[in-house]
Protein backbone atom coordinates (compact mmCIF):
# COMPACT_ATOMS: atom_id res chain seq x y z
CA UNK A 1 0.00 0.00 0.00
CA UNK A 2 1.28 3.44 -1.12
CA UNK A 3 1.62 5.58 2.27
CA UNK A 4 0.65 9.13 0.69
CA UNK A 5 3.49 11.53 1.37
CA UNK A 6 3.11 15.61 2.17
CA UNK A 7 6.21 17.51 2.83
CA UNK A 8 5.64 21.16 4.86
CA UNK A 9 9.05 22.93 5.37
CA UNK A 10 10.98 26.09 6.27
CA UNK A 11 11.82 28.52 2.89
CA UNK A 12 14.88 28.87 4.49
CA UNK A 13 16.19 25.16 3.97
CA UNK A 14 14.67 25.24 0.43
CA UNK A 15 17.69 24.62 -1.46
CA UNK A 16 18.62 21.95 0.98
CA UNK A 17 15.39 20.05 0.90
CA UNK A 18 14.85 19.95 -3.01
CA UNK A 19 18.40 18.84 -3.68
CA UNK A 20 18.07 15.96 -1.18
CA UNK A 21 14.72 15.28 -2.82
CA UNK A 22 16.12 15.74 -5.97
CA UNK A 23 19.00 13.08 -5.32
CA UNK A 24 16.79 10.86 -3.35
CA UNK A 25 13.69 10.34 -6.16
CA UNK A 26 11.48 11.71 -4.25
CA UNK A 27 8.31 14.07 -5.48
CA UNK A 28 6.20 14.47 -2.34
CA UNK A 29 4.24 17.60 -2.49
CA UNK A 30 6.10 20.05 -0.60
CA UNK A 31 4.85 23.28 1.18
CA UNK A 32 7.66 25.79 1.56
CA UNK A 33 6.95 28.31 4.75
CA UNK A 34 7.84 31.93 4.41
CA UNK A 35 11.48 31.94 6.92
CA UNK A 36 10.09 35.51 8.24
CA UNK A 37 7.97 33.34 10.63
CA UNK A 38 10.88 32.08 12.97
CA UNK A 39 10.40 36.01 14.30
CA UNK A 40 7.78 34.62 15.83
CA UNK A 41 6.81 31.04 17.06
CA UNK A 42 3.29 31.76 17.37
CA UNK A 43 2.84 32.87 14.13
CA UNK A 44 5.03 30.29 12.71
CA UNK A 45 2.99 27.73 15.05
CA UNK A 46 -0.34 29.26 13.81
CA UNK A 47 0.78 29.03 9.93
CA UNK A 48 2.28 25.11 10.51
CA UNK A 49 -1.20 24.05 11.74
CA UNK A 50 -3.10 26.13 9.16
CA UNK A 51 -1.27 24.12 6.30
CA UNK A 52 -2.00 20.77 8.64
CA UNK A 53 -5.43 21.48 8.98
CA UNK A 54 -6.11 21.83 5.24
CA UNK A 55 -4.54 18.44 3.83
CA UNK A 56 -6.67 15.82 2.68
CA UNK A 57 -5.84 11.89 1.45
CA UNK A 58 -2.69 12.28 3.34
CA UNK A 59 -1.54 9.68 5.50
CA UNK A 60 1.65 10.58 6.61
CA UNK A 61 3.07 14.54 6.82
CA UNK A 62 7.07 15.28 7.08
CA UNK A 63 7.58 18.19 8.94
CA UNK A 64 11.00 19.63 8.41
CA UNK A 65 11.06 22.02 10.93
CA UNK A 66 12.55 21.38 14.66
CA UNK A 67 11.62 23.00 17.65
CA UNK A 68 12.05 26.31 15.98
CA UNK A 69 11.27 28.58 19.80
CA UNK A 70 8.29 26.39 20.60
CA UNK A 71 6.87 27.07 17.01
CA UNK A 72 5.97 22.93 16.92
CA UNK A 73 5.03 22.48 20.50
CA UNK A 74 1.19 22.38 20.53
CA UNK A 75 0.49 21.31 16.46
CA UNK A 76 -2.24 18.46 16.15
CA UNK A 77 -2.80 16.20 13.43
CA UNK A 78 -5.18 15.01 11.26
CA UNK A 79 -5.64 11.76 9.81
CA UNK A 80 -2.47 11.77 9.59
CA UNK A 81 0.75 10.53 10.95
CA UNK A 82 3.31 13.45 11.56
CA UNK A 83 7.15 12.64 11.90
CA UNK A 84 9.49 15.70 12.84
CA UNK A 85 13.18 16.32 13.51
CA UNK A 86 14.04 16.02 17.17
CA UNK A 87 15.74 18.66 16.78
CA UNK A 88 15.91 22.27 18.05
CA UNK A 89 16.56 24.11 14.87
CA UNK A 90 17.75 23.19 11.02
CA UNK A 91 21.47 24.26 11.85
CA UNK A 92 21.07 21.48 14.58
CA UNK A 93 19.85 18.88 11.85
CA UNK A 94 22.91 19.91 9.23
CA UNK A 95 25.49 19.58 11.97
CA UNK A 96 23.72 16.09 11.91
CA UNK A 97 23.28 16.08 15.77
CA UNK A 98 23.66 18.31 18.83
CA UNK A 99 26.43 16.67 20.32
CA UNK A 100 28.55 17.79 17.14
CA UNK A 101 26.95 21.42 16.98
CA UNK A 102 27.80 21.73 21.45
CA UNK A 103 31.10 20.53 20.53
CA UNK A 104 31.78 23.76 18.39
CA UNK A 105 33.96 25.87 20.31
CA UNK A 106 32.37 29.86 20.49
CA UNK A 107 28.99 27.99 19.05
CA UNK A 108 27.18 30.23 21.37
CA UNK A 109 28.58 33.17 19.81
CA UNK A 110 29.21 32.03 16.16
CA UNK A 111 26.38 33.17 13.27
CA UNK A 112 25.82 30.16 11.56
CA UNK A 113 25.30 30.06 7.68
CA UNK A 114 23.98 27.83 5.26
CA UNK A 115 23.44 28.23 0.90
CA UNK A 116 19.52 28.22 2.13
CA UNK A 117 20.70 31.54 4.43
CA UNK A 118 23.12 32.86 2.13
CA UNK A 119 20.49 32.64 -1.15
CA UNK A 120 17.53 33.41 1.07
CA UNK A 121 15.85 37.13 0.91
CA UNK A 122 16.77 37.72 4.31
CA UNK A 123 20.26 37.03 3.88
CA UNK A 124 22.36 39.61 5.93
CA UNK A 125 24.07 41.08 2.70
CA UNK A 126 20.81 41.76 1.22
CA UNK A 127 19.81 43.39 4.25
CA UNK A 128 22.81 45.55 4.44
CA UNK A 129 22.23 47.02 1.29
CA UNK A 130 18.47 47.96 1.97
CA UNK A 131 19.56 49.38 5.07
CA UNK A 132 22.42 51.32 3.44
CA UNK A 133 19.78 52.34 0.73
CA UNK A 134 17.65 54.39 2.78
CA UNK A 135 19.80 55.15 5.49
CA UNK A 136 23.14 55.63 4.08
CA UNK A 137 26.14 54.05 4.61
CA UNK A 138 27.66 55.19 8.10
CA UNK A 139 23.75 54.47 9.77
CA UNK A 140 24.15 51.03 8.15
CA UNK A 141 27.01 50.48 9.20
CA UNK A 142 25.87 50.99 12.47
CA UNK A 143 22.80 49.39 12.95
CA UNK A 144 24.63 46.28 11.47
CA UNK A 145 27.31 46.33 14.23
CA UNK A 146 25.12 47.12 16.79
CA UNK A 147 22.56 44.24 15.80
CA UNK A 148 25.57 41.51 15.63
CA UNK A 149 27.58 43.17 18.27
CA UNK A 150 27.99 39.72 20.47
CA UNK A 151 28.95 37.23 17.56
CA UNK A 152 32.66 35.73 17.41
CA UNK A 153 32.85 34.63 13.94
CA UNK A 154 30.65 33.88 11.36
CA UNK A 155 30.60 30.07 10.64
CA UNK A 156 29.15 28.12 7.06
CA UNK A 157 28.00 24.94 7.67
CA UNK A 158 28.92 23.04 4.42
CA UNK A 159 26.30 20.23 4.19
CA UNK A 160 28.17 18.87 0.90
CA UNK A 161 25.04 19.30 -1.25
CA UNK A 162 26.42 22.77 -3.12
CA UNK A 163 29.45 23.81 -4.50
CA UNK A 164 31.18 25.39 -1.83
CA UNK A 165 33.72 27.71 -3.59
CA UNK A 166 30.40 30.28 -3.80
CA UNK A 167 28.91 29.51 -0.81
CA UNK A 168 32.51 30.66 0.82
CA UNK A 169 32.64 33.93 -0.74
CA UNK A 170 29.04 34.55 0.31
CA UNK A 171 30.39 34.05 3.72
CA UNK A 172 33.11 35.46 3.70
CA UNK A 173 31.41 38.73 2.66
CA UNK A 174 29.01 38.39 5.54
CA UNK A 175 31.91 38.00 7.83
CA UNK A 176 33.95 41.27 6.34
CA UNK A 177 30.18 43.03 6.89
CA UNK A 178 29.95 42.52 10.50
CA UNK A 179 33.73 42.69 11.22
CA UNK A 180 34.30 38.87 12.40
CA UNK A 181 36.43 36.21 11.83
CA UNK A 182 34.79 32.93 8.54
CA UNK A 183 35.41 29.38 9.92
CA UNK A 184 34.09 26.37 7.90
CA UNK A 185 32.69 23.65 9.26
CA UNK A 186 31.55 20.07 7.43
CA UNK A 187 27.78 19.47 7.80
CA UNK A 188 25.59 17.09 6.39
CA UNK A 189 22.08 16.67 4.79
CA UNK A 190 21.92 13.15 6.19
CA UNK A 191 18.97 13.75 8.84
CA UNK A 192 16.64 15.42 5.80
CA UNK A 193 17.75 12.09 3.78
CA UNK A 194 16.53 10.07 6.85
CA UNK A 195 13.25 12.38 7.45
CA UNK A 196 12.13 11.85 3.58
CA UNK A 197 13.21 8.22 3.75
CA UNK A 198 13.12 6.47 7.15
CA UNK A 199 13.85 4.85 9.18
CA UNK A 200 12.45 6.92 12.01
CA UNK A 201 14.16 5.98 15.15
CA UNK A 202 16.13 8.05 17.36
CA UNK A 203 16.53 11.68 15.78
CA UNK A 204 12.66 11.80 15.13
CA UNK A 205 9.45 12.25 16.66
CA UNK A 206 6.49 10.41 15.78
CA UNK A 207 2.62 11.92 16.39
CA UNK A 208 -0.10 9.80 15.44
CA UNK A 209 -3.48 10.97 13.58
CA UNK A 210 -5.18 12.93 16.13
CA UNK A 211 -2.29 14.08 18.51
CA UNK A 212 -0.53 16.60 19.87
CA UNK A 213 3.22 17.87 19.54
CA UNK A 214 4.08 18.15 23.12
CA UNK A 215 7.33 20.21 24.30
CA UNK A 216 8.88 16.76 26.35
CA UNK A 217 8.92 15.29 22.75
CA UNK A 218 11.95 17.36 22.65
CA UNK A 219 13.56 16.32 25.63
CA UNK A 220 17.04 15.89 25.11
CA UNK A 221 17.53 18.23 22.26
CA UNK A 222 16.85 21.48 23.80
Amino acid sequence: MTVRTAVIACGTIRPELEAVMEECGCSYPAVFLDAALHDRPEDLRREIQKQLDTLTETDRVLLSFGYCGGAAAGLCTGDFEMILPKADDCITMFFGSEEVRRAVPDERYTFFLTEGWISSERNLLGEYERLRGRYGEKRADRVMSAMYRNYHAVGLVDTGLFERAPQEEKARQTADLLHLDLRIFEGTGEWLRKLLLGPYGEGFIRIGPHETVERSCFHGSL
